[in-house]
């Protein structure tokens, strides 16, 4: 586990996945961040890459050096069970680093360098993920967050206590089907509530995947305190809302370049949604800040 400190927050980052694993502020005394130690979801921010979400079955059809290759992929892609190289490290910055291998390359076929970098400034913390394409051809992926913000800052909080607050009156969501796998690409349009109640029935059996956002900016709030966070995430198109249907206390804000497959997905990875395309030799970055109040 690596620590990074400022005058305000104290993080933990774990070299297994790249995986935020603690956010203490000195200054609320709160931990905003989801444990991950009981209930069904033992992970505390998990990262997405090089796919997001359930894969039509479990396989990926590539075109690769002049022909098409299929391999099999998880959900949620790779990553978050990766070892990651720790490639720069002060007291308030630390870059992780995943380089394609043979191994990796039996489930994703490109060569590529994937980085995810935390900065501190002041009581915010910066996450950014740099997908670099080393291939010879051009290189699909998602990439995408599963930050699980905790819902209890002292004993007597509840799950329902607390609640989301958005920028936009409305915004496009996509159903799952009956499984609760995959998701239908009919547009749905979506009454964002003012204030946005979080309540265990409302995601016991659904997430809430939402696109077209104009204003890339959620709140967290308690309606016991003035405490929360404000997450931006300007270069991501969607985010996804998620909490399990256990007493686990916490809600994932996740922002999202790419989804799950929509059920009328063919497997091949160019009509995937939102998939990123990126030239051989280029790279690009994602970035989100948490601001913890």
């Amino acid at each position: 586990m690596y620590k990074l400190e400022n005058d305000k927050l104290i993080v933990e980052v774990n070299e297994i996945g790249g995986e935020l694993k603690r956010v203490f502020s000195k200054e609320t005394k709160i931990e905003y961040i989801w444990h991950g130690k009981t209930g069904s979801f033992l992970k505390s921010a998990p990262n997405l890459f090089p796919f997001i979400g359930n894969i039509k079955n479990g396989e990926i059809d590539y075109p690769y050096d002049g022909k098409r290759i299929t391999l099999p992929m998880d959900k949620h892609g790779f990553v978050r069970e990766a070892l990651f190289q720790v490639i720069e490290k002060n007291n308030t910055k630390i870059v992780f680093q995943l380089k394609s291998s043979e191994e990796l390359k039996n489930k994703y076929p490109y060569e590529f360098i994937f980085k995810i970098e935390y900065i501190l400034e002041d009581n915010n913390l910066i996450q950014k993920y740099i997908v670099e394409n080393e291939d010879k051809c051009e290189m699909y992926y998602h990439v995408g967050g599963h930050t699980a913000f905790s819902c209890k800052y002292r004993d007597r909080d509840t799950f329902e206590d607390f609640y989301l607050e958005f920028n936009d009156e409305k915004c496009i969501e996509y159903n799952m089907d009956k499984g609760g796998q995959f998701v239908s690409s009919e547009k749905i349009e979506l009454e964002l509530e003012k204030p946005f109640k979080l309540y265990k029935k409302r995601f016991k059996e659904h997430a809430y995947v939402l696109d077209e956002l104009k204003n890339k900016k959620i709140s967290l709030k308690n309606k016991n305190s003035n405490h929360g966070i404000e997450l931006e995430f300007e270069d991501f198109p969607l985010v996804t809302l998620w909490s399990n249907g256990d007493e686990s206390e916490f809600i994932c804000i996740e922002p999202w370049a790419g989804t799950t497959d929509f059920v009328e997905n063919t497997g091949r990875v160019e009509e995937k949604y939102c998939i990123n395309k990126l030239e051989s030799k280029n790279k690009k970055e994602f970035i989100q800040k948490i601001k913890f109040i």
